[in-house]
């Protein structure tokens, strides 16, 4: 067996396979340490997050005159709410910090890092729109109780 495995587990088949499995590295072995991840945003957080970021630089570019892109709003969200991978060194090369990317969030973390953009917007006049059906609105709601 190998000694490092990746699974991604979609029914409860799948998850006693997963348990078999860990349950032979730790006899092979003596431990396994093991990270437990919900599955990355979804297609309906990364849309709604796309619409957001059109609509912060719409709404900066009117009022303050300038020419802000979504992809700009995306870079400084990033910047604001998520930060810097830590600069990495590889052989001798350094390799510098990169701001985080969404691509790897879950669909917790990319709930929270949305709710910090809508509460940015807010605090500058901008309500963003909330489709009832959007992945955003019903985690806010789960979370709302």
């Amino acid at each position: 067996m190998t000694d490092h495995l990746k699974m991604t587990v979609t029914s409860e088949p799948a998850a006693e396979q997963c348990m078999r499995d860990l349950r032979q590295m730790v006899t092979e072995y003596g431990y396994v340490t093991v990270e437990v991840k919900a599955g990355k945003r979804s297609k309906s957080q990364n849309d709604l997050y796309w619409e957001w970021l059109s609509d912060l630089s719409e709404y900066i570019n009117s009022k303050k005159g300038t020419d802000v892109s979504k992809d700009d709003m995306h870079d400084y969200m990033r910047h604001k709410y998520l930060g810097y991978d830590q600069p990495k060194k590889i052989g001798s090369v350094e390799v510098r910090e990169r701001l985080k990317t969404t691509t790897q969030l879950t669909t917790g973390e990319m709930f929270h890092y949305m709710s910090e953009i809508d509460a940015y917007a807010a605090s500058i006049g901008l309500m963003l729109p909330r489709p009832d059906d959007c992945q955003y609105e019903r985690n806010r709601r789960k979370q709302d109780g």
